[in-house]
């Protein structure tokens, strides 16, 4: 029997907040167990947790650099 062992990263939510700020997004709302996040056209639920992990982060980034807020 093998045992597969998968390491899942982290983000601090800070750091995530930081870089859709350099991308132009801002907080727009608060929601339940999110905070929505905007570009001026589109809109981001951003998790509540200190940390998020890496596949959302990855995600919620790739989302915003595709599409720059106004400036």
């Amino acid at each position: 029997m093998h045992t597969i062992v998968c390491a899942l990263f982290i983000m601090k939510k800070r750091e995530l907040l930081k870089r859709l700020k350099k991308y132009g997004w801002w907080k727009y709302d608060d929601g339940a167990n999110h905070e929505i996040w905007t570009n001026g056209e589109q809109k981001l639920p951003i998790p509540r947790h200190a940390e998020v992990n890496e596949i959302t982060a990855k995600s919620i980034l790739k989302t915003a650099k595709s599409n720059l807020g106004r400036k």
